[in-house]
């Protein structure tokens, strides 16, 4: 993954077959030519999806690939428990940084219509 200074993420709970939760996360950046860019950065087994466990795992991964949540300007989730404004990860990372957008996940958005 080439590191970009403007960024987004992307975080989704998986239902596996497995009981072990899992979440997978990625990065959406764009280059000067304005060309986006979307890399997979991996699934991630946690003890548990609630919003502090994530966020725990957000700055870890950022942590990891050298972003600064400074540079976030957008956050991509399910409309479920992990997006929610005031009890969710989106709280979370607002707090850190407001300028971090949050999109409702449009593949989500196109499950709901179906």
């Amino acid at each position: 993954m080439e590191k970009r200074e403007l960024f987004a993420i992307m975080v989704d709970k998986i239902c596996a077959i497995s009981i072990h939760e899992q979440v997978t996360f990625c990065i959406q950046s764009v280059d000067a030519n304005l060309t986006l860019s979307e890399d997979f950065v991996g699934l991630y087994e946690t003890p548990n999806t609630e919003r502090k466990t994530l966020f725990g795992a957000v700055k870890d991964i950022l942590a990891r690939l050298d972003l600064n949540i400074e540079n976030l300007l957008g956050q991509c989730y399910d409309g479920a428990s992990i997006s929610g404004k005031f009890k969710g990860l989106q709280e979370f990372v607002a707090d850190m940084q407001p300028k971090a957008i949050y999109v409702h996940c449009a593949a989500h958005s196109l499950n709901f219509a179906v």
